[in-house]
């Protein structure tokens, strides 16, 4: 019997071969030896070559498995009951580890007990092609700054760079849909339940990846994915009312209450609700494609980007509210 390895890199995918390829092979040029590493591949019922990459020839063990359309958390949970090593690494398709991630990850979680480590994400400049993606993208200049690990809250949790010791894993009860939605929140709702249980959070400040994020493709891509997590954020927060305070975005969304809110958040909702109106954004929209054209000035499209952005959260916000009749 061969000893298991250290790690078990848990990845999910659909149908997303090529960027799925180069994330293994950022795998195969970790600073922890091959031996050590092996990689579960769910491949959640893609239609594409995803199943080719079995006869690739990686330098670690790589495990493909089959699932069928079950959503990424379910994909995440398979990998992970399917898995060998002492520690977990979970990392989504789309996300390149750089040569020593995997191993301070790693290293981190055994070192440290009941802790959960999360690698820090930057985003590459390539991806940044277009105007929207390069004004809309997370800066990385404060996360390439920090020199030091630092403690994040339940809200800082993210499944897609994300190392825990195996047995810990199953003590948390794996990762759960709160919202059976998509995005679904199950990174924040691990966090929450980690946290409550006693572990803590952690994020590694030189265990980075690029991420190679789809959705920053564009600003319609991007409206419709914020519509949708907002959608599901009603039923996360119904599920997790002390979250509330932690995630500030949605204060102003909610319907206002007239007896309990203060004065400076009821012109806050208020203007919101005028802000979202679909023919205001319809307006916007338009201006901010003639400025990307003509006058594609910084601040001025910044703003207009997260104006928008932000009506498409409300819109979803308040579909799901109304939904769920709160």
């Amino acid at each position: 019997m061969m000893e298991p390895p250290l790690v078990s890199v848990v990845i999910p995918t659909y149908n997303r071969e090529a960027v799925v390829r180069q994330t293994l092979e950022r795998l195969g040029s970790q600073s922890l030896p091959a031996g050590q590493i092996e990689v579960c591949l769910v491949d959640d019922g893609s239609t594409d070559a995803t199943t080719s990459l079995s006869q690739a020839g990686f330098p670690f063990a790589l495990r493909l498995l089959r699932h069928n359309r079950q959503g990424a958390t379910a994909a995440r949970n398979a990998g992970a009951g399917e898995s060998r090593g002492e520690v977990l690494v979970f990392l989504d398709d789309d996300i390149w580890p750089e040569r020593t991630a995997v191993e301070t990850l790693a290293r981190a979680c055994l070192e440290h007990e009941r802790t959960i480590m999360l690698g820090t994400l930057l985003t590459p400049d390539v991806n940044q092609g277009s105007i929207f993606a390069r004004l809309i993208a997370p800066s990385p200049f404060a996360a390439q700054a920090a020199t030091e690990d630092y403690d994040l809250p339940a809200t800082g949790c993210l499944t897609g760079f994300l190392a825990i010791r195996r047995a810990d894993f199953f003590e948390l009860g794996l990762f759960q849909d709160p919202t059976g939605g998509w995005p679904n929140w199950d990174d924040v709702d691990f966090g929450y339940r980690a946290i409550q249980a006693g572990f803590r959070l952690r994020r590694s400040a030189r265990a980075r990846g690029e991420h190679w994020d789809y959705s920053l493709a564009d600003l319609a891509t991007t409206c419709r994915r914020w519509q949708r997590a907002a959608h599901s954020a009603v039923r996360l927060l119904r599920k997790y009312p002390a979250l509330r305070p932690a995630m500030p975005m949605f204060a102003d969304k909610s319907r206002i209450d007239w007896r309990a809110d203060p004065p400076w958040l009821v012109a806050r909702k208020l203007a919101r609700r005028a802000a979202s109106a679909p023919w205001l954004v319809a307006i916007l929209e338009c201006l901010a494609h003639t400025l990307e054209q003509r006058w594609p000035a910084e601040p001025a499209l910044r703003r207009l980007y997260r104006w928008i952005v932000g009506a498409y959260i409300y819109r979803g916000f308040q579909d799901g509210l109304k939904e769920l009749q709160c």
